[in-house]
């Protein structure tokens, strides 16, 4: 059990508190508590109950807590308040704009009870009508609502391939790994996941009666009956309800089936020979997914960038350039530490960078209007400034460059003046407050920042976060084109969370000759390896190792930062 899941129950526990009219006061104690689990570098599975009591900010009560969600799953203070509480209302919680008192006055004053009343008193306008909400607080509830009510049952990637993981492997347990293929969206490294798709190729020896029934008895999958046909199992996890697609197709029909279900619309709907991919794929059979290459005269195309993008140059060229792999990846930059509001110090993530056979680190802590995130006043800049020298002198043959994820303030400004700017190795500009922009604002702001001639990156482009925000609007083409004409390098935020830059625009950045930096985005030590999922969507761009910002060694970037300063 991760800690994070002890956190996530005491949250919720203080929310539901919240709901009830508990003192502020008294929740406070709460919020501590999970800053200092978010924070712990041990399992508290691992610690007795009187460790956990004398770590700073816990305490006896809550360590009880944990001690009973590490034997029950759940303490009774939550159950008992999440049976009391409609489970709609508890829903409330995760929408935006909507807290404690907002939720009270729909639920206790006027009795909404479920999403669905809500959503409905969205569309009817009468949400409005309710003192203290308003039209503007309707539209932006209800763009919420929908946005989730979208994104149902779907997956970050690095979450489904965890449980694509644990799929292949209950299969491995009755059926041989070479007959079996995973397919759809992980095999072709999309940021978000709706549907496990698996193809198990039947032989001799285990047939698909054998399969089907070794899947009814799984006790993580809920099977769905009515989607179920000869050479399909449909169900879903029991977890999280995402779908689940297990094919069993016939033998003649194998490749043309993994091939179909390895691709996106766009490539499928590209005119071959008079027909679509995807009505040669329907009426032909291929054995192997090689011959479809073969009846096409396509050059082997892996299977992220069969998106109907880039790959048709490299179809025509019959040459596909050598894609960027983490193992590329010679150092990181993006990265957080307690000097803002990072888990480890700054010696802990070199040394972590170092361990992981890195040449640097750039560091860059939230800037001083990120209050929120305990962002740097000058002063502490300083102070920074003088631990990276003195870490610089212990660890000589490491590269540690001075950086700052510098806010872009409305106006589009940097967070410093250019006094405390050019004391930095480098800069990323990034926007974290005042998202909701017209398409023309949030271009002209972002512009502003990449012309000023300290901005070395810009961090995720558009601000979005997977299943949980779309980006601010934004005109693309014309930031790309001014981080061409500035000499700005273009982040891939490689979070799992965001992946912005998004894969569909780094064809753009390349054709414009913009550099690209793969950028784990890391508030603690564990995360740096995150830079992989940047790394897909690199490569679903069809991004390369010499386009790539961080393959440089750190030679060659101290060289960069020095001679684009002068």
């Amino acid at each position: 059990m991760k800690n994070k899941i002890f956190a996530q129950q005491i949250k919720q526990y203080a929310a539901l508190l919240e709901l009830k009219g508990e003192n502020p006061f008294k929740l406070r104690a709460y919020h501590f508590a999970i800053e200092a689990i978010d924070k712990l570098e041990v399992d508290l599975m691992d610690l007795s109950l009187s460790e956990i009591e004398k770590i700073s900010s816990i305490g006896k009560a809550i360590a009880l807590k944990i001690e009973e969600t590490k034997q029950n799953g759940i303490f009774h203070q939550l159950k008992n308040l999440l049976d009391e509480i409609p489970a709609g209302v508890v829903e409330m919680l995760a929408i935006n704009g909507l807290g404690a008192k907002k939720i009270n006055i729909l639920w206790k004053e006027n009795n909404f009870t479920t999403i669905t009343q809500l959503l409905e008193a969205c569309e009817n306008n009468s949400l409005a009508q309710i003192k203290g909400f308003g039209e503007k607080m309707q539209a932006n509830i209800y763009q919420d609502l929908l946005f989730k009510k979208s994104n149902f049952s779907k997956l970050f990637f690095a979450h489904a391939e965890e449980y694509s993981k644990i799929l292949i492997d209950y299969l491995k347990q009755t059926i041989d790994n070479q007959y079996i293929t995973i397919t759809g969206q992980i095999r072709r490294k999309l940021e978000v996941v709706d549907c496990l798709q698996v193809f198990v190729e039947t032989n001799e020896n285990i047939d698909k009666k054998t399969i089907v029934k070794y899947l009814d008895d799984c006790n993580f999958l809920i099977k769905n009956i009515k989607e179920c046909g000869v050479f399909v199992w449909r169900g879903e996890m029991k977890e999280n309800g995402l779908k689940v697609e297990i094919k069993m197709p016939p033998k003649e029909r194998i490749g043309s089936e993994i091939y179909l279900h390895s691709a996106g619309e766009k490539h499928l709907a590209k005119i071959e020979k008079n027909k679509t991919i995807l009505e040669h794929l329907t009426e032909e059979n291929f054995k192997q997914e090689n011959d479809v290459f073969d009846f096409f005269q396509y050059i082997n195309l892996p299977p992220e960038i069969r998106e109907g993008y880039a790959e048709w140059q490299y179809i025509e060229s019959k040459k596909i350039p050598k894609l960027l792999e983490v193992k590329d990846l010679k150092g990181i930059f993006h990265a957080h530490s307690t000097y803002s509001d990072g888990k480890n110090t700054l010696e802990e993530m070199v040394v972590a960078c170092i361990d992981l056979g890195y040449e640097y680190l750039g560091i860059t802590d939230h800037s001083q209007s990120a209050f929120y995130a305990n962002g740097l006043q000058v002063g502490r800049v300083k102070s920074q400034h003088q631990e990276i020298e003195t870490l610089r002198q212990k660890y000589p043959n490491f590269y540690l460059f001075k950086g700052i994820e510098a806010d872009i303030l409305y106006d589009g400004k940097l967070d410093y003046e250019d006094e405390i700017l050019k004391t930095f190795d480098f800069v990323i500009a990034s926007i974290h407050s005042g998202l909701k922009m017209s398409e023309e604002k949030a271009t002209e702001r972002i512009i502003k920042a990449i012309e000023n001639p300290y901005t070395t990156m810009l961090g995720h482009a558009t601000g979005r976060v997977l299943l949980r925000r779309n980006g601010y609007p934004l005109n693309m083409k014309k930031v790309i084109e001014a981080c061409a004409k500035n000499n700005v390098i273009i982040e891939i935020n490689a979070s799992p969370y965001r992946l912005d830059l998004d894969w569909r625009w780094v064809h753009e950045a390349l054709d414009k000759g913009v550099i690209l930096s793969i950028n784990p985005d890391s508030h603690e030590k564990n995360t740096i390896q995150e830079v992989k999922y940047g790394v897909n969507i690199g490569r679903k761009g069809g991004l390369t190792a010499e386009k790539t910002f961080n393959t440089k060694t750190g030679k060659e970037i101290a060289e960069y930062f020095e001679n684009r300063k002068k």
